[in-house]
């Protein structure tokens, strides 16, 4: 085995993960709806509960339609965000606000928790808070390099710009491993955000990248690639621990 330089910037892991790739983007959805179900259902059978992340965006959506009207063990999932702009759930941008109308206001028996990120007084202060949110519900301690959330599936997207997550080209945040929650500033192209940092994200135990469209292939090329986490955040995935999963439709190949 090389022994990989050990630069904060430099990636450490070389996880490539399997491909599954869809027809087309309805395809996508439905593959992604039943994969997230028997996920889903397993974690909660062997823990007692499963913790799933989601992503914003408009990829997830048709996902989280079909979701609502499947059957999954509701009442032991716990379910998280790994990004969220910083607006109030009730603002059309909210990531939270999505998933309530796409799949959690349509259920019939309620999630076990719905743990959204908050919108508080300032950006810092949430992101403190959403942390204590995670420390509580995993039964840590709080914030610590070596000790992170371990969430059961954690679902991501891929930028244009080789984002993912909150995670910006050129920003340093990608970089960051003290943290769980990253209060980001508004930047070129982006308003103020949460996210979930990098140590929390490559700690899941299964991660799925879902991309769909013609304008998602060069960034999936970049970020499959060797290279800077500063420029292509999106590469961060090559140093999952656990499952990857990449999750296409025919157009992104």
């Amino acid at each position: 085995m090389p022994e990989w330089p050990q630069v904060a910037d430099t990636i450490p892991r070389m996880n490539q993960g399997d491909t599954l790739i869809a027809a087309d983007g309805e395809a996508l959805a439905r593959i992604a709806a039943h994969l997230v179900r028997a996920w889903v259902s397993e974690a909660a059978a062997v823990r007692g509960v499963a913790r799933v992340a989601l992503s914003g965006g408009s990829t997830p959506r048709a996902m989280n339609r079909l979701l609502a009207s499947m059957d999954l063990p509701w009442s032991a999932t716990e379910w998280y965000w790994v990004d969220e702009r910083f607006v109030p759930a009730d603002s059309p941008r909210s990531n939270l606000g999505a998933a309530r109308s796409d799949l959690f206001d349509r259920l019939l028996a309620p999630p076990r928790a719905i743990h959204g990120m908050p919108h508080g007084p300032s950006l810092d202060e949430s992101a403190v808070a959403y942390e204590a949110t995670l420390a509580a519900s995993f039964g840590l301690p709080g914030p610590s390099i070596g000790t992170y959330p371990v969430f059961d599936l954690l679902l991501l997207g891929v930028g244009d710009d080789g984002h993912t997550a909150s995670l910006f080209p050129g920003e340093p945040f990608v970089d960051v491993e003290d943290r769980w929650v990253i209060p980001v500033p508004p930047g070129e192209g982006h308003e103020a955000r949460l996210t979930l940092s990098r140590p929390v994200i490559v700690h899941a135990r299964r991660v799925v990248v879902m991309a769909q469209g013609a304008s998602k292939r060069g960034p999936i090329q970049q970020a499959r690639a060797p290279g800077s986490l500063r420029e292509v955040p999106a590469r961060l995935v090559r140093e999952v621990r656990g499952e990857l999963l990449w999750l296409l439709d025919a157009a992104a190949v």
